[in-house]
């Protein structure tokens, strides 16, 4: 969201897993941060914890989306069939150490368990962040514009309008009238174009 630092986000997605890179997006011509940026994780196993735990997220008044393009979409479906393969097949505990680091699984923990471990870390790191305001600064920044005014409202002081419109020309004429009515009673109430 607009007005969280680099660092805060980066620190979000941290909790997901390694992260090898984060790029927000700036403005070209302002330089200012933009809305959303790009980021690259060591493991696929780390990218589908973000995915579950961040994509919806609320966090200052907007939710996080997060998403993969196609071909990295591929790759995890690849990833999760192969996981889900290795897993059946065998009990954690006789996997190879290269296949707990490649899936991610950690003996004796679950998918759950551990998606319930970072889901408390990213709501204390949430939570330090309101103790310390920034919350309160993203929030305002990211508050939606207030809506347009009511058109009741609106067609009724556009009604006003008229009606003052119509009491002002009113207003004109009968000066116009008073001014005509005394410019006639200086001739003396003669019509100069006619002979008596």
């Amino acid at each position: 969201p607009k007005g969280l630092a680099d660092e805060h986000v980066k620190s979000l997605l941290e909790k997901c897993g390694t992260v090898v890179s984060w790029k927000r997006v700036e403005d070209v011509e302002t330089k200012e941060p933009k809305g959303f940026g790009f980021c690259e994780y060591e493991k696929a196993d780390h990218v589908m914890r973000a995915l579950r735990i961040l994509n919806g997220f609320e966090i200052g008044g907007s939710e996080l989306l997060l998403k993969v393009d196609s071909k990295t979409q591929a790759y995890l479906d690849d990833f999760v069939m192969r996981k889900n393969a290795i897993l059946k097949a065998s009990k954690v505990a006789d996997l190879t150490v290269g296949q707990q680091a490649e899936f991610g699984t950690e003996i004796g923990k679950t998918e759950e368990e551990e998606d319930e471990r970072v889901k408390g870390e990213v709501k204390t790191l949430c939570t330090s962040l309101v103790d310390d305001g920034t919350m309160a600064r993203v929030e305002f920044l990211n508050k939606p514009p207030a809506p347009p005014p009511d058109k009741a409202e609106d067609d009724k002081d556009k009604e006003g309008d008229r009606d003052k419109d119509r009491r002002d020309d009113r207003d004109r004429r009968d000066r116009d009238r008073r001014d005509s009515d005394r410019d006639r009673g200086r001739d003396g109430g003669r019509d100069s174009g006619r002979d008596s």
